[in-house]
């Protein structure tokens, strides 16, 4: 999509970037910030993208907190048992 622009796509692991802390209210924040770290630190343009799940059942939760749900130490294993755990009492169809 971009190379006919004559645009070089070049993933973020190509420089030293580090990881901006997540405090955005929403992904589209969440993204911001990325987008503007990556950018910062690169002296290049750039864009970011973020994303989670979101569970009707559980008002939207963890939404943004996704990766970071059953702590921030956690991995996805633990953090999709505990999706798993706060689920577990509801009907099929409610899940």
């Amino acid at each position: 999509m971009f190379a006919t622009l004559g645009i070089d796509v070049r993933p973020q692991a190509e420089f030293d970037i580090p990881e901006v802390e997540e405090t955005g209210l929403s992904f589209v924040e969440n993204s911001i910030l990325k987008a503007r770290n990556a950018a910062e630190h690169s002296g290049l343009p750039a864009i970011a993208d973020d994303s989670g799940i979101e569970v009707d059942a559980l008002n939207g939760a963890p939404g943004i907190y996704s990766a970071r749900f059953a702590g921030p130490a956690c991995d996805d294993a633990a953090n999709n048992a505990l999706l798993v755990e706060k689920l577990a009492g509801l009907p099929p169809q409610q899940r």
